[in-house]
């Protein structure tokens, strides 16, 4: 009888069986003992038989070096594994002080040693990356050697010659801090490797690129140097005077910083501007210290004091509500006190500077305080408190960490704080309790595709974007209310306050559109009073439009208190009316026309800007050179010669009868300068 068909199998897998048995024994006997700890063995000779299979062996730790820092075995009341079945590292130092210091992952544990002990451990590099590094590296090392294999000396040396060694290490400096890529770099294999694929000269011995990452500092210095000394030969061949624009502001590491930005118009007549200085304030940052960088850095770049033009102080942002890094600093922006003192002690230096005269205030800044008074203020002399009160309690909310609907319950207090503002603060406080549970977060994310916004302290129209969300959301926010009435009952809003939301975003609309549009480079001086003069004319429609309405109109009578005493400050600087006499589009026309209620209530206003302005263009314009015209615009009596002097003011009479700054101000248009028919 034949064989079954699967005996044959069956005898195979039974004698692979034995093999593997026998195997397994053998080498299970080449093993020391002592590791398996969990197994007692008899004695020899003894009977003894093993009832309970051994143990599972433990994994060997990856990092034995950082295990040492921990306890071998946690207590019995402590946990030895984590949510995702992890070992728990235990610190050996926070156990012998009595406290159970447990970290999930090892760089979590690494951290702590560093933090809470000052220990300094290195992560033990992975086969995986070593293997990585290896392969890469050999595949490198290949290229190189074939490369080597063809090369000649003349095919050396002309590669050599073709590297311009100043230029291409010029570039990569310009790499490294424009990209803000680390010094190391230099040290990559890959980088080096796509270099030598290129020209293979670059980093052998004797090339440009043949340092260290130490050498990347010199070279950044040196760069530096040569960089500092053309913008200071740039400043010096100026065909203007040079203008500072300075900001301050504190970094979220407590450090404070001052950058200071020339403004200037170059040989080539073109607009130029240039950062000359980034220097930090170790303590405090006030008009004293601010004064003396700015002093320091027009020394530096040897900038003559008639040189010296005009000067904006500011913040690097404009918060609507300021942070309390910047309360409780001097400097609370461009139209704070410490910036008067920075423009006085600059005029102590430099005496024929005047410092009212040439101080030009931050037209964002302006417009930042106009919408703070008609949010927050109800009278004018309480300005200065609401600020500090609103600040004062998005600080208080940082500072409690709200995660919890439970936690955010407990500060009623605050959110009652916040419900006196109105309508805006129960907005707030909606935006905020939202976001202080998960749960709930994710729920009114699923009703409404999106999440309302919320306000912030470092964008001046964050208060306006959260408004124009709860708009956006409004039919949603009232149905979650109704919802979570428990527990937002008191922040539900009725129909009037949704209406004051709407009525709020139609007046600070144009604020937003001014700040939008004169943001960059093409903002032009002139635009500063035309921007002022549109957001008084849009108060005095909204007075209008609101009289009816006591809250809002106290809020706008607040907002032109705060712009109105900055647009009478602009009298003090000439320069605001010279620039707009001086467009060729405006001139005096737009004064007379847009002024002319204000010369109605106070006579004479046009005719003191006129004069400023007048008075400006003759003692620095009248009489300075012009680019491709002889030397005849001067000064007569800088013509030491008698009959001299006497033969330039004929001459000067028979040229013209009247004056340059007249004739150009009081034409109509750009044609009637050239007489076009």
């Amino acid at each position: 009888m034949p064989p079954l068909a699967g005996s044959s199998t069956s005898a195979t897998q039974k004698r692979a069986r034995e093999e593997e048995q026998a195997t397994t024994s053998s080498t299970l006997s080449d093993h020391d003992s002592r590791e398996f700890d969990d197994v007692t063995a008899a004695g020899e000779g003894s009977n003894h038989q093993i009832d309970e299979p051994p143990l599972k062996r433990r994994r060997a730790r990856e990092d034995e070096a950082l295990w040492s820092f921990a306890l071998d075995k946690a207590s019995a009341d402590l946990p030895a594994r984590g949510k995702s079945k992890q070992e728990l590292f235990y610190c050996k130092w926070c156990s012998d002080r009595g406290v159970a210091k447990s970290s999930p992952s090892a760089t979590a544990f690494r951290r702590h040693l560093k933090k809470a002990h000052g220990i300094l451990t290195t992560p033990k590099r992975s086969e995986v990356n070593m293997n990585t590094e290896a392969t890469l590296g050999a595949l490198f090392n290949r290229q190189t050697e074939k490369e080597a294999a063809g090369r000649d000396l003349r095919t050396t040396k002309v590669l050599q010659e073709s590297v311009n060694e100043k230029a291409f290490l010029n570039s990569l400096i310009r790499l490294i801090v424009t990209r803000n890529l680390p010094h190391t770099i230099v040290e990559w294999p890959e980088f080096r490797a796509f270099l030598q694929i290129c020209n293979y000269t670059l980093t052998e011995e004797g090339g440009p690129l043949y340092k260290s990452r130490k050498s990347v500092p010199i070279l950044i210095g040196k760069t530096f140097v040569i960089q500092k000394d053309r913008i200071k030969l740039r400043l010096q061949r100026a065909k203007s005077k040079i203008h500072f624009t300075t900001d301050c502001w504190t970094a979220p590491n407590k450090t404070a910083y001052q950058v200071v930005t020339a403004h200037f118009v170059d040989e080539l007549s073109q607009l130029s501007k240039a950062t000359i200085a980034l220097r930090e304030h170790k303590e405090v940052h006030g008009g004293d210290q601010q004064a003396e960088v700015m002093i320091k850095v027009i020394e530096e770049y040897e900038i003559p004091e008639s040189q010296i033009g005009y000067l904006t102080s500011r913040l690097h942002f404009l918060p609507l509500l300021p942070s309390s890094s910047i309360l409780n600093t001097p400097n609370l922006g461009d139209n704070h006190g410490s910036n008067d003192k920075l423009c006085r002690i600059l005029q102590k230096r430099f005496p024929s500077w005047n410092a009212v005269q040439h101080r030009i205030r931050c037209i964002g800044h302006v417009i930042n305080l106009a919408v703070q008074a008609f949010l927050f203020h109800k009278d004018e002399e309480a300005v200065e408190v609401a600020i500090r009160t609103a600040e004062e309690l998005q600080r208080e909310e940082q500072h409690l960490n709200i995660h919890s609907e439970e936690e955010y319950n407990q500060d009623e207090a605050t959110q009652e704080k916040w419900r006196e503002i109105g309508a805006l603060g129960k907005i707030h406080n909606i935006a905020v309790w939202l976001r202080c549970s998960t749960e709930r977060y994710q729920a009114f994310l699923k009703l409404a595709n999106k999440m309302l916004k919320r306000d912030n302290d470092t964008r001046w129209n964050s208060w306006l974007l959260m408004l124009e969300s709860a708009i956006d959301l409004e039919a949603t926010i009232r149905v979650f209310l109704d919802l979570n009435h428990k527990g937002m009952g008191k922040n539900s809003l009725d129909r009037d306050e949704w209406d004051t939301i709407r009525e709020t975003i139609a007046i600070l609309l144009p604020f937003k559109d001014t700040a939008k549009a004169l943001e960059g480079d093409s903002t032009t001086l002139d635009e500063v009073l035309q921007s002022m003069d549109f957001l008084i004319e849009h108060l005095k429609t909204m007075q209008m439009e609101h009289a009816a309405d006591r809250h809002l109109s106290a809020s706008l009578l607040m907002m032109w208190f705060a712009f109105d005493k900055y647009y009478t400050l602009t009298d003090k600087t000439p320069v605001y009316a010279a620039a707009l006499l001086l467009n060729p589009t405006l001139r005096r026309a737009y004064l007379d026309e847009s002024w002319k209620t204000i010369d109605e209530r106070y006579p004479g206003t046009i005719e003191r800007a006129v004069e400023a302005a007048r008075k400006l263009w003759q003692k620095e314009y009248k009489f300075k050179p012009i680019d491709g015209e002889p030397a005849g615009q001067v000064d007569p009596d800088l013509i030491e010669n008698t009959y001299k002097r006497w033969q330039y003011i004929r001459e000067l009479k028979s040229l013209s009868t009247d004056d340059e700054f007249e004739r150009f101000i009081t034409v109509r248009s750009t044609s009637d300068i050239y007489n076009v028919t």
